[in-house]
């Protein structure tokens, strides 16, 4: 088995193609960190900010012109530009043809007409409404603090490797094929037994997939450290929000992590969450594995993996409609977090949207592995025979 898993592995990752693909990987991580950076360098226009001229009297009005310059505007005395007015109640804007910047000018004129009724509102009035925002709420047993932003950040996070590892769901399919059509099966099994064979491959696909895991959190980590060591991202989150649609008052990588507020619970619950994925992954790659050695060409090679894309589809856009803590709590929410293979995202959410019984995880890995144990048995002559008819 040792020789043919370093054979696996150098025909793997001692390639061209793996080694050009990581190449680009790191580009595309570099050029996301440092977009603005080379947006000043080429001289772009995504750094440049938008001339707008607001009359002299509403001007007087803007309680916090700062806001307006982060969003990526610039004030003008150049009529030709943007140009707002104010003239019986009605904001009147001229020369705006798309419709971010339509909604980039609203929430910034809705925000000051806002701060100009409460800073001229007596201190009684404002004091109700501060009073009508908010309300105390002390939770005895058990209290969830809710972020939003942290969720789904998170969320981003485990759906992006869900994503990273589907490429490698047919990895060993197409090697078995290869095989089988180059006729080397039957010169692999004068050496190896079959059990061995198949087991090399799983050890392969899952060391494959955590490498992908590893180098890749590694790329991002690093070019991100170097992004956080040079200004702390400020640059190229001022860049964001000037073109985002939501409102940021956080300028550094610092703020973000303050906003994100991660503890050692999060952590936990991400790698949870992560396990739960792996899980989902090597069960769907031993399905795949086991109906390739039936396989005899290409073409029928990709009617065994359609099906399975399709499925992981589903439950992904699945996934995503039960993404809130009334639907997860369902009957239906409750029952795919134990379903194998639905479970690789359906309890990762349910991790992160309420408290979840250190039971409940047990039982569903352990509905996972007894899966696992059932296609092992039933499925596993499947494969011995598949590939008796080449050997």
């Amino acid at each position: 088995m040792k020789t043919l898993l370093q054979f696996s592995f150098k025909r793997r990752f001692l390639n061209k193609m793996t080694l050009f693909l990581q190449i680009i990987f790191i580009l595309v991580i570099s050029i996301m960190f440092y977009f603005d950076k080379i947006s000043e360098l080429l001289n772009l226009e995504f750094n440049r900010p938008i001339p707008i001229y607001i009359e002299p009297n509403l001007r007087k009005l803007i309680v916090n012109e700062a806001e307006w310059k982060n969003k990526g505007f610039e004030f003008t005395t150049n009529k030709e530009s943007i140009t707002i007015s104010y003239s019986k109640d009605v904001y009147t804007i001229t020369l705006v043809d798309d419709l971010m910047t339509q909604s980039k000018i609203y929430d910034l004129l809705l925000d000051n007409h806002q701060k100009r009724k409460e800073s001229s509102s007596n201190s009684s009035v404002y004091r109700w409404l501060e009073d009508y925002r908010s309300i105390d709420v002390d939770f005895l047993e058990y209290k969830y603090e809710d972020n939003q932003f942290k969720h789904q950040i998170i969320i981003l996070f485990l759906t992006s490797i869900y994503f990273m590892l589907l490429n490698f769901i047919a990895v060993n399919s197409n090697e078995i094929i290869m095989e089988k059509t180059s006729h080397m099966i039957p010169i692999i099994l004068t050496h190896v037994k079959i059990k061995t064979h198949f087991i090399s491959k799983l050890i392969i696909g899952f060391a494959s997939v955590l490498f992908q895991i590893i180098s890749s959190i590694g790329i991002v980590g690093l070019i991100g450290y170097s992004r956080y060591q040079l200004d702390k991202g400020e640059g190229l989150i001022r860049l964001l929000v000037k073109f985002l649609p939501f409102k940021l008052d956080s300028f550094n990588l610092d703020d973000i992590l303050k906003l994100l507020d991660l503890s050692m619970n999060d952590l936990v619950q991400v790698s949870i969450g992560l396990v739960f994925i792996l899980i989902g992954i090597f069960i769907i790659q031993i399905l795949i594995l086991i109906l390739s050695s039936k396989v005899k060409t290409m073409e029928e090679a990709a009617s065994i993996q359609g099906p399975f894309y399709l499925v992981l589809l589903i439950i992904y856009y699945l996934a995503l409609s039960l993404n809130t803590t009334q639907s997860l709590s369902s009957n239906l929410g409750l029952t795919l977090s134990y379903i194998p293979i639905f479970s690789m995202l359906i309890m990762p959410m349910r991790l992160l949207t309420q408290h979840v019984m250190p039971i409940e995880i047990m039982i569903s890995i352990l509905f996972s592995f007894a899966l696992i144990s059932l296609i092992f048995i039933i499925m596993y002559p499947i494969y011995c025979e598949g590939l008796r008819e080449e050997g």
